[in-house]
């Protein structure tokens, strides 16, 4: 035990060292150019990113801060003067501190599980029939993705609704969980990184009202770890009073069902954005959608 915490202590020496240099030049490192300066010294990168959040909690900074960047993982596209003028999707910037202003005259923000969904709304033209911003975290969200999404949220939330699309399984529900409660991981980050957000879907119980055909032979049945994640996000949901997650968490169990988002695209390459995000649009932006 002594001698793993001088080891520990050594390589907290050294993380400092590197982040005091890169300070003093005012210069950044991606986590990735740390990992190759410190291969002698962490067998993965994934140990190399438990120490930085480690650092990060400790001094309570976000990694950027230490002059530390992720590469690019989030995206955005949608009516923002971030966007590029092709219209397509953009990373989320690393310097989020630099950001002055933000503009737009879009109606809702909505946050995206999968790129390969944004995508497909894109291709079908989704930002000229709605005008909206897509963010996607490409599955989970980094923390830049989740700064961002705050970051519209303060400035905007009495201007638009937040929305959040992901599959229908308990890790899509878990992810929409993690951009509006945050994760343990940044707890000291929480006020920077949580919104008030809607989960619309994809539904089980949405499925079950259309009654759509061949239905079965797109579902998936769940499976341990997925099992897992249900029931720890239903006893957090009943903490926090989420009644309607909990429902559809329950319903996935007992049915033993789960579905992705590729099942709308299968039933029609615009069933997602013509059929099933016109409808949740109507449902939920009823004063604004008169206006799309």
């Amino acid at each position: 035990k002594k001698t793993y915490n001088l080891k520990f202590l050594a390589l907290y020496v050294k993380l400092l060292s590197l982040i005091q240099k890169l300070i003093e030049r005012d210069q950044y490192a991606t986590k990735r150019d740390l990992f190759y300066q410190l291969k002698p010294l962490f067998k993965t990168q994934a140990s190399l990113d438990s120490l930085l959040n480690d650092l990060a909690r400790t001094i309570q900074v976000p990694r950027s801060s230490l002059h530390i960047l992720t590469t690019p993982k989030g995206q955005i596209a949608g009516y923002l003067e971030l966007i590029t003028a092709d219209g397509n999707a953009t990373a989320i910037p690393n310097f989020l501190d630099s950001i002055k202003d933000i503009r737009t005259n879009a109606k809702f923000v909505l946050i995206i599980e999968k790129d390969s969904t944004l995508q497909r709304l894109l291709d079908d033209n989704f930002l000229q029939k709605y005008p909206g911003v897509l963010i996607t975290g490409k599955g989970e969200p980094d923390i830049n993705t989740r700064r961002f999404a705050n970051m519209l949220y303060k400035k905007f939330k009495s201007k638009m609704k937040f929305l959040c699309l992901t599959d229908a399984n308990p890790y899509g529900i878990l992810i929409s969980s993690v951009y509006k409660y945050g994760s343990k991981v940044f707890i000291f980050m929480k006020s920077k990184l949580k919104l008030i957000l809607e989960w619309i879907g994809l539904k089980l119980s949405d499925l079950e009202n259309f009654h759509l055909k061949n239905k079965n032979n797109f579902m998936l049945q769940l499976n341990d770890r997925d099992k897992t994640i249900a029931n720890n996000l239903i006893a957090k949901f009943e903490k926090l009073n989420e009644h309607e997650l909990i429902n559809e968490l329950e319903f996935m169990i007992k049915s033993n069902t789960k579905a992705e988002l590729q099942y709308l695209q299968n039933i029609d390459q615009s069933f997602l954005c013509d059929f099933y995000m016109k409808i949740k649009l109507e449902k939920i932006l009823i004063q604004n959608f008169k206006d799309f």
